[in-house]
């Protein structure tokens, strides 16, 4: 049980460390840009898309799962949205 608090901590600090470096990347207007249609960015790469889709459901699903088990389960289901809606 010590193992997962510990790992938790390492997370919770990995994501305040990383949240700011990830926000200064962010072009200016990149809020503002609607994404293609998933269509086309299906047709333009395939194989990250598929991905992408795989990961998304599945970090959505362990959300839930999490929802009631131990763990972040608010965190994740967004998590797999973001990756989900990334261009």
């Amino acid at each position: 049980m010590t193992a997962l608090g510990g790992l938790s901590a390492v997370m919770l600090v990995g994501a305040l460390v990383l949240l700011p470096w990830v926000l200064a990347r962010l072009p200016a207007n990149w809020f503002e840009q609607a994404p293609p249609p998933f269509r086309e960015r299906l047709k333009a790469q395939p194989l990250r898309a598929g991905l992408r889709l795989l990961l998304g459901s599945a970090l959505v699903a362990l959300g839930v799962a999490l929802l009631v088990l131990p763990g972040q389960g608010l965190l994740t289901p967004l998590a797999g949205l973001l990756v989900l809606t990334c261009r």
